[in-house]
């Protein structure tokens, strides 16, 4: 990082903690602290925080599976384009597959 750029970081950051307890059973734990910089008048709940973070991991163990039911866990090209082709070609395929299941049913 550049003294340029250092100088522009901020030398204070405030943060909120929300301390969160899940009611789960296939949550790797029960009680837990969110950190964030959502503050001010307007600032969300801890509750909302706390389901949008359960959200997200919800959603991000889906892409897991699909990735490994693809078989797209490890994207292999090192260029750029083939990167991209990747990357794009996964979800599509996925949804491809998954319209012609809900066809044919």
């Amino acid at each position: 990082m550049s003294k340029r750029a250092t100088s522009k970081v901020a030398k204070v950051l405030t943060m909120r903690v929300s301390d969160v307890s899940a009611k789960k059973p296939k949550l790797r734990c029960e009680d837990f602290t969110i950190p964030t910089t959502m503050l001010g008048i307007d600032r969300p709940p801890s509750f909302w925080i706390s389901s949008l973070c359960q959200g997200r991991w919800m959603v991000e163990s889906d892409i897991e599976s699909i990735k490994c039911t693809m078989g797209i866990e490890h994207l292999r090209s090192q260029a750029p384009e083939g990167f991209r082709l990747e990357l794009w070609t996964g979800p599509v395929t996925y949804n491809l597959v998954r319209s012609k299941m809900l066809k044919a049913g």
